[in-house]
């Protein structure tokens, strides 16, 4: 199973504490990757550490970090939702020229196996979205599908301890909107709670927390 922790790619993710971190090195994985089948490719001469060293000195760009984040998005999606993305890849792809009959096929096959039904996810570039036909020109399309995610999952506690540090450790309803801009996380409270047992809701519970303690000094 893809989804077993003994997987290699399973291990090193669970290896990894920062989001961030696990971007870097997925990063350079498909780097070192792309490099070796090019070489093999082009029949090239050049040694294999000598390509593996290079890979490791140049410095990351935005875009490798952002292919990575797909990398791993997909992975991840790949072993937790693995019934509704193959039932996604084999409707028909007739019935999309259809928008109803599309829906109504995607619909019945998606709710006989999955628990996610109702977000009406659909793929895009085999990315699993919420679906759903919102017509509002101040969403950007990323924040009105965004990218569905697990509940118990390590990847999903990464993104949400990076948005929590970045954002100055505010109050669960902030970190929550910022994690909704680009991603939605299936029992996000639930997820946030696991990982900050002991966040306030919002900063104005933090303040009357900070407030209720120096009464009781």
């Amino acid at each position: 199973m893809i989804d077993d922790l003994n997987n290699p790619t399973n291990q090193l993710i669970h290896s990894i504490s920062s989001w961030h971190r696990l971007k870097k090195v997925i990063a350079v994985f498909l780097r070192t990757k792309k490099i070796l089948r090019d070489k093999i490719q082009a029949r090239s001469s050049v040694n294999k550490e000598n390509l593996i060293a290079n890979s490791h000195s140049n410095s990351l760009s935005a875009e490798d970090l952002a292919q990575a984040e797909i990398a791993i998005v997909k992975f991840i999606q790949l072993t937790t939702f693995h019934k509704e993305i193959m039932c996604l890849s084999n409707i028909k792809l007739e019935d999309s020229a259809d928008y109803r009959k599309f829906q109504k096929s995607k619909k019945l096959t998606i709710k006989k196996v999955s628990s996610i039904h109702r977000l009406d996810p659909y793929l895009k570039d085999g990315i699993l979205r919420v679906g759903g036909r919102l017509n509002r020109a101040e969403l950007s399309p990323e924040t009105a599908h965004p990218i569905i995610l697990p509940y118990k999952n390590h990847v999903t506690t990464l993104i949400i301890r990076h948005l929590h540090r970045q954002l100055g450790h505010v109050g669960r309803n902030h970190v929550i909107a910022a994690i909704r801009e680009k991603y939605w996380v299936i029992k996000v409270n639930a997820a946030f709670l696991v990982t900050y047992p002991n966040t306030p809701r919002s900063d104005g519970e933090l303040l009357n927390g900070h407030n209720a303690e120096r009464g009781l000094r």
